[in-house]
């Protein structure tokens, strides 16, 4: 598994945005 930066973002499937 690589660093991943997460940021958290109102998503409508999920609720979290994982940004590479």
């Amino acid at each position: 598994m690589r660093k991943h930066s997460f940021r958290w973002r109102p998503s409508p499937t999920l609720g979290i945005v994982w940004l590479d």
